[in-house]
């Protein structure tokens, strides 16, 4: 409608990131936790507590939770986010660009503090960093379904926080 009147309101003392899933329920991070809320706030009793420290969150279309969580540089996989949550996959190297070779870039090795994490309607994830130490510029990815880098763009300080178009 337009209209600027919200239709509900509630607080959401702690939450740092939110997420929509399609059937209406909100996903949130709040301290070291993913939990699951209606549409008007109260707790559904599902969360997901296996993060040490979930940073930003997004579904795609097949239902998919994606998880970046800082402490292991890694996008964690949820599905089942019906009744209880089960991690079916990770994305990127354990340790992100402190693994291996410490430093060394690589398209695998994501960075830490995740500024924004998206999934387009072909399932290409989307991840971006920059503004907030220790990444000094701004780095912005994409990755097929499979995995595989699709694109990068690098450029300078500018970005606080990434947001994504899933139509586009």
């Amino acid at each position: 409608t337009m209209s600027q009147a919200p239709k509900a309101t509630w607080p959401l003392k702690g939450v740092t990131a939110m997420v929509a899933d399609q059937k209406g329920f909100l996903w949130v991070i709040r301290g070291n936790r993913v939990e699951k809320l209606t549409n008007r706030g109260a707790s559904t009793g599902i969360a997901i507590a296996s993060l040490a420290r979930p940073e930003r969150l997004t579904i795609g279309k097949r239902g998919k939770l994606h998880v970046f969580d800082d402490s292991t540089l890694q996008v964690h996989i949820f599905e089942n986010l019906s009744a209880s949550p089960v991690l079916s996959s990770t994305f990127g190297a354990l340790g992100g660009i402190y693994s291996g070779v410490v430093g060394k870039v690589a398209p695998d090795k994501l960075l830490p503090k995740c500024a924004g994490l998206a999934l387009d309607s072909s399932d290409n994830l989307y991840l971006a960093w920059g503004g907030v130490a220790p990444v000094a510029g701004t780095d912005l990815r994409s990755y097929s379904p499979s995995g595989s880098m699709r694109w990068q763009l690098l450029g300078h300080t500018f970005v606080a926080c990434g947001g994504f178009d899933p139509g586009t």
